[in-house]
């Protein structure tokens, strides 16, 4: 048995040239050429051809190679330079051990050639998270969150963990859901924003939190979520241009984090780095949209067709808009906007 103790990623393997190599992974694809076998290999980190020949593995381990995709594999070999093989680079099998195969045909193909509904890919959400683009998703969501963590932490923040549980509606203007707790009625936490003020109050100052909150809200637009995961700060001693400066300082934290994963580029290749973010007061916006022909009254909200204005006018992936009247937005808050997705 190949040990995985000397298993490295398959990211790592590639720059190991002429050094022998333990990697582990899914089958991505594999040809069959007679006396030659090519797998790409799948780990998290990337895909490697691995190249089996059989008058140099012998009869017994190549027998080994006939394999469906999927498949999950340990294997061991040289690294190898190759102009035509996919980023260069190959591995020369020495040995394979198969570790679990596929028996039936799978409901979901990672690879996305076959496309899959969305249904059937949450039913079996465990097979779909193997997709290389899912699966960067998932990646690039903890590295915002721990982004998140970073600068709260960098800046003073203590982080609490609150329950998700409430006796009472914590936020108005939106369903709750409810259920039964030790024979009592409660409801799942909208949002988390009495606890960050009780705790501020309580003296911890700076507190911050990533928590999932729900709306039972029934909806059929990307806009509206049942269940999000929040990422919130509560400070003591603070006035607005504290809070926007706090605001601006971990949103763009948060995104440069993720520019900086270089798959979540290539899965979303219009996504930017945030050098600078500006600050327009609710008035100079209201001004701006009525020089563009965009009619809107002074006290009125904004609403996506304005926000999708503002942007245009603008020019500017992100940017902070303060000062709202407080008739449409609580004194407490400011509204970032983004042209990013």
């Amino acid at each position: 048995m190949i040990p995985f103790s000397e298993r490295i990623p398959i990211k790592d393997a590639k720059a190991k040239d002429n050094k022998k190599v333990v990697i582990a992974g899914y089958v991505h694809e594999i040809r069959a050429l007679g006396k030659m076998s090519f797998i790409s290999l799948r780990d998290w980190t990337g895909r490697i051809q691995v190249l089996a020949k059989k008058n140099e593995v012998g009869d017994e381990i190549f027998a080994k190679v006939n394999l469906n995709k999927e498949d999950v594999i340990i294997v061991e070999g040289t690294v190898k330079k190759n102009t035509v093989a996919p980023d260069g680079v190959e591995i020369i099998l020495s040995n394979i051990d198969v570790l679990s195969k596929v028996e039936n045909k799978l409901p979901v193909d990672p690879t996305g050639i076959t496309p899959t509904d969305i249904d059937v890919r949450l039913d079996y959400r465990f097979i779909d998270l193997r997709s290389p683009n899912v699966n960067t998703i998932f990646r690039a969501k903890s590295i915002m969150a721990n982004a998140f963590r970073e600068y709260a932490l960098e800046n003073g923040f203590v982080e609490i963990h609150p329950t998700s549980l409430a006796g009472a509606a914590t936020e108005g203007g939106t369903d709750i859901f409810e259920v039964e707790y030790f024979e009592k009625k409660v409801y799942l936490v909208q949002s988390p924003q009495f606890y960050k003020q009780m705790a501020v109050i309580g003296g911890l100052e700076k507190v911050f939190m990533t928590t999932p909150v729900f709306r039972a809200e029934k909806h059929n637009t990307i806009h509206h979520l049942n269940e999000i995961i929040q990422m919130d700060c509560e400070i003591g001693f603070a006035d607005d241009k504290m809070a926007i400066d706090y605001l601006i300082g971990a949103f763009s934290h948060v995104i440069n984090s993720a520019y900086n994963y270089d798959k979540a580029r290539e899965l979303n290749p219009e996504l930017k780095e945030i050098k600078k973010i500006k600050t327009y007061t609710y008035t100079e916006i209201i001004d701006l949209l009525n020089e563009n022909n965009m009619k809107i009254k002074w006290g009125d909200d904004f609403s996506r067709e304005h926000e999708k204005k503002i942007y245009e006018i603008l020019n500017e992936d992100s940017y902070v808009i303060s000062e709202y009247p407080t008739a449409i937005r609580a004194f407490y808050s400011c509204s970032q906007g983004t042209g990013q997705e």
